[in-house]
């Protein structure tokens, strides 16, 4: 009898912690015909939302090894919705989140925030990116990075060549000395504003234009130009033997530089090569360092440029953004070393064949060490 009275205590505590075990009946319960057979076993009625009164049953009530065959359907959820088990374990939906937008996720490889957190920074209608100074970018400002209010801290200034003067351009900046050559307008495809030099049939012609002859000075702020010059279809030599001059000087007439700092190019110097040259009243400099100078090639364009620091120690020469040479003497430093702009080409021998070259586009700038004003805020 003691055996006994322990048996029965044991399965009436079993059924006061009930377990619903269902790996026996998940077939019948949810494939007919034995499905009413199941449902009653399980202690269900005849609602098709099994799962919920599963879910009533009590914290205790485990559903184990659930197999669906067909649709399983929650008349308590809302209809394209993604679903998701909620803090009880319940079947559920998402209130947000729609199945069309769970498919977004289709073909993601990492986290998304990860992905999100490594990009640019976003911008407003009313900003821009520039650069950080540190490779990055960040939001600058229209208005504030970028205005059209006057620079105390550099000057730029540029000319594309779109007026038609023949003798004169962009009113009265430039000089056009022909010196028994030829200076006209030219019109070429993907360019615009040509200005063409021509030495003529002459054997001592020397077109130029000069810019600010004696404007401007070396050694109080950093200073830098560029020309963008096409080359005469035929290279200088021994009989048309021609100079091409582009950068500094003071040259306003045939007679060369006596101050400047430029690039030239003539066929028995530097073996043909465009190479920078500084001169101090007539003592020349040649440069070193560099890549030694790059081989002019004909009917070619290219952007020379001319660099001189602030303190007019160093002159850096460039050719279509590479340098190419540096020269520390010969630097006409100082206003009473002025000089200005200038690109000319000079021919000498005895050859009479035109030569011709073309200037589309220049530019200068200059640094300030110090700002020169203060602007009102």
């Amino acid at each position: 009898m003691r055996y006994f009275l322990i048996l029965l205590l044991a399965c009436v505590s079993a059924i006061s912690q009930p377990v619903i075990q269902t790996t026996t009946y998940t077939r019948d319960f949810l494939v007919s015909p034995n499905a009413a057979t199941a449902r009653s076993k399980l202690g269900v009625g005849p609602s098709t939302n099994a799962i919920e009164q599963l879910n009533g049953k009590g914290t205790n009530t485990t559903l184990r090894a659930l197999t669906v065959v067909g649709s399983l359907t929650n008349s308590q959820a809302t209809a394209s919705r993604a679903a998701l088990f909620n803090s009880r374990q319940e079947l559920t939906n998402s209130p947000n989140v729609s199945d069309v937008e769970l498919e977004y996720l289709d073909g993601v490889t990492s986290a998304i925030q990860t992905q999100l957190n490594s990009k640019a920074p976003s911008t407003t209608g009313t900003s821009i990116l520039k650069g950080d100074g540190s490779g990055g970018t960040t939001a600058a400002i229209i208005g504030t990075d970028f205005n059209k209010t006057p620079n105390p801290n550099a000057s730029m200034w540029e000319d594309e060549f779109l007026d038609a003067g023949a003798t004169s351009l962009s009113g009265s900046k430039w000089t056009v000395t022909v010196n028994s050559g030829q200076w006209a307008n030219l019109a070429l495809a993907g360019h615009y504003g040509i200005k063409q030099f021509s030495t003529l049939a002459s054997s001592t012609a020397a077109p130029l234009i000069a810019l600010y002859a004696s404007g401007m000075h070396f050694g109080t702020d950093a200073i830098e130009n560029g020309f963008y010059i096409h080359t005469p279809a035929a290279l200088s030599d021994g009989t048309d033997t021609y100079m091409i001059f582009v950068g500094f000087g003071d040259a306003t007439t045939s007679a060369l530089s006596v101050d400047g700092a430029y690039i030239i190019y003539r066929n028995d110097i530097n073996s043909g090569k465009w190479t920078g040259v500084t001169s101090n009243n007539s003592v020349t400099n040649v440069m070193t360092g560099g890549n030694g100078g790059t081989t002019v090639v004909i009917s070619t364009w290219y952007l020379l440029q001319t660099k001189v620091n602030a303190a007019g120690t160093l002159v850096s020469f460039y050719v279509d953004g590479v340098l190419i040479g540096t020269s520390a003497a010969q630097i006409p430093t100082g206003v009473s070393r002025a000089l200005g702009a200038f690109c000319q080409i000079v021919k000498s021998g005895s050859g009479t064949t035109a030569r011709t070259m073309e200037v589309d586009y220049y530019y200068h700038k200059i640094t300030f060490t110090a700002p020169r004003f203060t602007l009102a805020p």
